[in-house]
């Protein structure tokens, strides 16, 4: 049995936030390593597993520029010993909580709880309430919020479809 975690990383604010000073190679904001180490806190607390929902995941198959980006992303999350287990599938409609719930009926893990982080909800509360965690791009991901996804992986009545 496999406990998931899904790092949204579409519109920033989970591993970054406005004072982010690093840039990726296409000079996209980066990410910060004292904010990957609040993600390491959450697996390392749970045994969980990162699976990539985002803009960065379309750079993942190379469909974006030259995968330098992706590769950069990768390496960040590396310095910690944090690795991708998977991506979402990208929809044409970009609808984040449908690409979620695609992956969920269609993936060969045994799903046993999961948990959304982002700083923007929008598209993905109607489809996974009670499995969300909202950050803020003023700070990225806080002590509070690793609280929260902790504590929502390890419901034990937190399979997906509840």
């Amino acid at each position: 049995v496999s406990r998931l975690f899904f790092l949204i990383l579409i519109s920033d604010g989970v591993v970054n936030c406005w004072e982010t000073k690093a840039r990726a190679p296409s000079k996209v904001i980066g990410v910060e390593q004292r904010l990957i180490s609040h993600i390491k806190e959450i697996i390392d607390a749970t045994g969980a597993k990162l699976v990539l929902s985002s803009t960065w995941r379309k750079d993942w198959a190379f469909d974006l520029m030259d995968g330098r980006d992706w590769h950069y992303l990768r390496d960040e999350f590396a310095k910690q010993d944090l690795y991708f287990l998977d991506y979402t599938p990208s929809r044409r409609d970009s609808h984040r909580g449908e690409e979620i719930k695609e992956w969920l009926e269609s993936t060969g893990y045994d799903v046993e709880s999961y948990v959304i982080i982002d700083d923007e909800m929008y598209d993905i509360w109607d489809l996974h309430d009670g499995h969300t965690v909202q950050t803020s791009f003023n700070y990225g991901i806080s002590e509070g919020a690793v609280k929260k996804a902790i504590k929502i992986l390890e419901k034990e009545d937190n399979p997906y479809g509840t």
